[in-house]
This record gives C-alpha cells, sequence and structure tokens, in this order.
C-alpha cells in the first residue's frame, strides 16, 4: 500500500470518529447538561406554562427525536449517506488545487499577453483554454 493511501486512509478514521462522537455529544451529553446544571432541582409550584418556541413540558432533545423519527429502516440508510456526502465534499476540497484548476503556464502566456495589449489573442487564447 502506498503511503498516501495509508494517509487517506487514516484522514478518513478520524473523520469517522469525529463525526460519531459529535453525535454522541449532541445527542446524549447535551441534554443532560441543564439538569446536572440546575441549583434547585424541585419543580415549581402551580401550572406549568409551555417553554418558549412551541416546546410543550416532556419534549426531549431535538436530535434524539429526529433519530426516532426517522425509523430503523431509514436511519442507517440516512446516517450513511450524509457522512458519505460530507466526506465526498471535504474530499474534493482537498483534492483541488489551484495549480490543476488554473495552470500557472497558462496564466504567465495570458498575463504577457495582455501586457504587450494583445485583447484579442487574450481573448481568444481564454475562449479555447479549458481551465
Amino acid at each position: 500500500m502506498l503511503p498516501s493511501q495509508q494517509h487517506a486512509r487514516n484522514r478518513f478514521a478520524v473523520f469517522l470518529l469525529c463525526c460519531m462522537l459529535a453525535l454522541y455529544v449532541s445527542t446524549f451529553v447535551t441534554p443532560a447538561l441543564p439538569s446536572l446544571l440546575a441549583q434547585d432541582p424541585a419543580p415549581a409550584e402551580g401550572p406549568a406554562a409551555p417553554a418558549a418556541g412551541g416546546e410543550h413540558k416532556g419534549e426531549g432533545n431535538i436530535i434524539l427525536h429526529m433519530l426516532t423519527s426517522i425509523g430503523w429502516v431509514m436511519g442507517p440508510i440516512f446516517l450513511i449517506l450524509s457522512m458519505g456526502l460530507v466526506f465526498l465534499v471535504v474530499l474534493m476540497i482537498m483534492d483541488l488545487r489551484m495549480g490543476d484548476a488554473v495552470p500557472p503556464a497558462f496564466v504567465e502566456e495570458f498575463t504577457d499577453t495582455v501586457n504587450k495589449r494583445k485583447f484579442k489573442d487574450a481573448f481568444e487564447m481564454a475562449k479555447n483554454d479549458n481551465s
């Protein structure tokens, strides 16, 4: 295996680990923080009014609600597709380099043509180049 392939596999493993950690923290740790940080865990006297934002008493974490609503069939498919899409976008951004998108030789030749005030030739050169 080439060193670049090993490096790509290591990056992918770290990426997956970070995604799983973020999902765990947002689902299980974040909802428990308010109850852990509360000074007075006793409920207030009297009827409770609904919370702001349309939340009613008993509603939990929105991420946990979405995960349970999506179901057991579509859940893993949705998770794999989401992670794959994010991985693909990150990989494409890392692979795209300015030298590949706009070759330095073309930029130099185009700049020289414009500096010589040959605008028609520069236009034709830019129109015919794929980059």
